[in-house]
């Protein structure tokens, strides 16, 4: 199954996107195995969470009203955005994955949200911290993750943030809504 999906992923993205794709699935798949959920799910949505990353932004956007996706407001100014929404759409017709837990976390990759499923939370932190990923501090993000899911999750999601804020982006509401729900998660 990895070399059809790499050979798949290889005819629509850069190498660079390809093995960055082959390290979120395998990360996933790791990281779903160690909590206890399929493999096989977290290494499908892993490898196929940016099958619409390399799309033009007037694509996404077209795409998007295709498959009648709302596109908000930051989305508007970032259309890069929404390639999670669109990657799963399409992988649902052109792949005929039709999984709702695979097709969830492609979506929610990106952004995060509300009432993330376990595998939508794994990916979402597998595509930030894939061993090809170098920034400072992704070592100990690496590592917090793997001893403590959940505070290493917030972690990552601090460390996204952070890094939008910095670069003086434009902060996704979905991305503010996961981090509030993860805060409340903590709390209780």
């Amino acid at each position: 199954m990895e070399k059809e999906y790499l050979d798949l992923l290889r005819r629509r993205l850069s190498e660079k996107t390809c093995l960055h794709s082959l390290g979120v699935g395998r990360m996933a798949r790791d990281l779903a195995g160690s909590r206890g959920l399929s493999g096989h799910k977290a290494f499908t949505a892993g490898i196929l969470h940016d099958y619409a990353r390399e799309m033009e932004d007037e694509s996404l956007l077209r795409e998007a009203r295709r498959f009648s996706i709302p596109v908000d407001a930051v989305m508007q100014v970032h259309p890069i955005l929404l390639h999670g929404p669109v990657g799963a759409e399409m992988v649902r017709e052109e792949l005929g994955i039709e999984d709702p837990e695979i097709l969830t976390a492609i979506r929610c990759h990106t952004c995060g949200g509300e009432r993330m499923s376990p595998l939508a939370r794994i990916i979402y932190a597998a595509d930030i911290l894939e061993p090809s990923r170098d920034f400072p501090g992704v070592e100990e993000l690496r590592r917090r993750l793997q001893e403590d899911f959940a505070g290493g999750l917030i972690q990552v999601v601090e460390s996204t943030i952070n890094y939008v804020l910095s670069q003086h982006y434009l902060l996704h509401p979905a991305t503010v809504d996961f981090w509030n729900e993860l805060m409340q998660e903590e709390k209780e």
